[in-house]
This record gives C-alpha cells, sequence and structure tokens, in this order.
C-alpha cells in the first residue's frame, strides 16, 4: 500500500498508508487528533545516478552539513611543462 502525506495544522506533516486510490482527503491526526488535509504528491522524477541528482543530493546535504575548512588550501599551482617535441615549434608569447 503506498503512503500517503498528510499536514496537521498543529503538529506539521505525517504519513499514513492506505489502500491506491482510496485515501481520504483528510484524516484525524494521530497525535493531537486534530483534521489533517491531504498534501499532493511531488512529481517523482528519475534522478538516481545521473548529474543533476548528484547536485541535487549533494547541495541538499550540505545545507545541513556543510563542510569545515580548518586552513588554506596547501596545493600549488603546477608549471605547464610539455616535453611533446612538438610544442616547442610552437609561438612563444
Amino acid at each position: 500500500m503506498p503512503l500517503y502525506d498528510f499536514k496537521c495544522p498543529a503538529c506539521g506533516v505525517f504519513e499514513q498508508s492506505h489502500p491506491m486510490n482510496t485515501a481520504p482527503r483528510s484524516v484525524p491526526c494521530p497525535t493531537c487528533s486534530e483534521l489533517s488535509r491531504k498534501l499532493m504528491p511531488g512529481v517523482g522524477l528519475s534522478r538516481l545516478n545521473t548529474p543533476q541528482g548528484r547536485l541535487l543530493e549533494s547541495t541538499q546535504a550540505s545545507a545541513h552539513e556543510p563542510q569545515v575548512v580548518r586552513g588554506k588550501p596547501t596545493a600549488t599551482p603546477r608549471p605547464n611543462i610539455t616535453f611533446n617535441p612538438k610544442h616547442r615549434l610552437l609561438p612563444r608569447p
């Protein structure tokens, strides 16, 4: 059975399981028994293992668990050294 989201004005969002297409528009809240309305489901597009999905997941994770920087980066820029003999024929700036 699918889970449906309901929102209680006092307690917030909770889930309940109902048979498919038979979920009522409102149910009593399990905590305070106040009438709670059913929320419209969001579009469930599959973003598993896509660049956009990974970006959204990392963005959501960093909003709640930001990475802490403890110091300056230690990497130094590497000089552009090439060992290809053809590159010697290129014009120099």
